[in-house]
């Protein structure tokens, strides 16, 4: 079983949506201006470390995200994020590590009286030395956020997506001195960067805790293909995506044509080797990691 950071978060936030994600392989056919725009920025921001340049990571955000897909995620708000981020980050683009890297390592879990692995995959956007001590090394992972106050912070102090990074950290380098957010404002007001550091170092424990028990229980439903729903999830985030499926049941194949389509979501592509029958090419407790991020590590 093969799982990332976004298909353990829906996992915990309703099951019922895990399901119709990534077990019947569908998602809203009109497209998510948040999501796209997020991407884009992310985009841009890895070809400028990559290419120490500001002229080709916004090209690169430009080809990404080619028109405004609303009012408040243009392409006049995306160019003026990067070029603030490049004003006040471009003197520590030194520190770079590794960009966009991808790491992939085993947790146990115990299931039917058995004992089974997951393999957890991932993307880290930045791996780069401490700002104040080079001999750190630390995470950096960029946000794009429209709303930043105290409870938007406070999230990431115990985040299960940061939780994973920095294991994922720990397996490529052997070590993780620390989880840095870098929030990127998508306001008129303001789109300088805002960055909020944290220590995960206390947490290794709970974080192999939580994701045995997700991966677990992702085993048991998948099993007994039985997809519990969590109603305090149908309105978070202005609104599930998989509203209509589960409040119409009678009308769901109907809905599915209508409203949404088919893609498989496989985030291990490119990061690890699969077989001829598509079990991954790793050894029980190994981490597999992925060199191929375009740097030298260190």
């Amino acid at each position: 079983m093969k799982l990332d950071s976004t298909m353990i978060r829906a996992h915990m936030a309703c099951p019922r949506s895990y399901y119709w994600r990534y077990i019947r392989h569908i998602k809203p056919k009109s497209p998510a201006a948040a999501l796209n725009f997020g991407g884009a920025i992310h985009k841009g921001l890895e070809v400028m470390h990559k290419k120490l340049s500001l002229t080709e990571g916004l090209q690169a955000f430009a080809e990404a995200y080619p028109e405004d897909l609303d009012d408040r995620r243009t392409q006049k708000i995306g160019r003026a994020i990067l070029t603030d981020y490049y004003s006040q980050r471009a003197s520590e683009f030194g520190l770079d590590i590794q960009i966009e890297t991808g790491f992939a390592y085993e947790i146990p879990y115990n299931a039917d009286g058995e004992h089974h692995h997951a393999l957890i995959v991932g993307r880290i956007d930045r791996i780069r030395k401490g700002r104040n001590d080079p001999e750190e090394i630390w995470i950096s992972d960029w946000k794009t956020a429209s709303r930043i106050g105290p409870s938007y912070i406070n999230k990431y102090v115990r985040d299960i997506q940061m939780g994973i990074y920095y294991l994922g950290c720990t397996f490529i380098t052997n070590q993780c001195d620390g989880v840095a957010i870098d929030v990127l404002p998508v306001q008129k007001t303001t789109t300088q960067p805002q960055l909020y550091e944290f220590d995960y170092s206390t947490f290794d424990d709970q974080i192999l805790e939580v994701l045995s028990r997700e991966a677990e229980e992702i085993h048991n439903h998948t099993r007994s293909n039985f997809w519990p729903e969590k109603w305090t999830h149908c309105s978070s985030f202005g609104a599930c995506s998989f509203q209509d499926l589960c409040y119409h049941p009678e009308f769901a194949e109907r809905t599915l044509d209508a409203l949404y389509e088919y893609e498989i979501w496989e985030p291990w592509k490119g990061i690890i080797k699969e077989d001829g029958d598509g079990t991954a090419d790793n050894r029980a407790g190994d981490p597999v990691v992925n060199g191929s991020s375009g740097m030298d590590s260190r």
